[in-house]
């Protein structure tokens, strides 16, 4: 019996094979970055490479939905990066 359990453990150490609790990782929630829209015209640029509206806040581009145009009125509340 004895001789069994030493064998037992020493294949477990050999083999790297170790159980042991594991602590619970908690996923860290990405903060959404919202950005008020601006309500001047000179604020959106048009990019032809993506054929859309983008306005810039804190060096970042925020690009528009592609249908989206000033001609049809600024988009009010906030814009939310996903």
């Amino acid at each position: 019996m004895t001789t069994n359990l030493l064998s037992l453990s020493l294949i477990v150490l050999l083999s790297g094979c170790v159980v042991a609790p594991v602590p619970r990782v908690q996923p860290v929630p990405v903060p959404v970055e919202v950005v008020e829209y601006p309500q001047v015209e000179a604020a959106y640029i048009w990019d032809p490479a993506v054929v859309s509206f983008y306005f810039v806040y804190g060096n970042r581009r925020y690009y528009m939905e592609r249908g989206w145009h000033p001609v049809y009125g600024y988009p009010r509340g906030h814009y939310r990066r996903r």
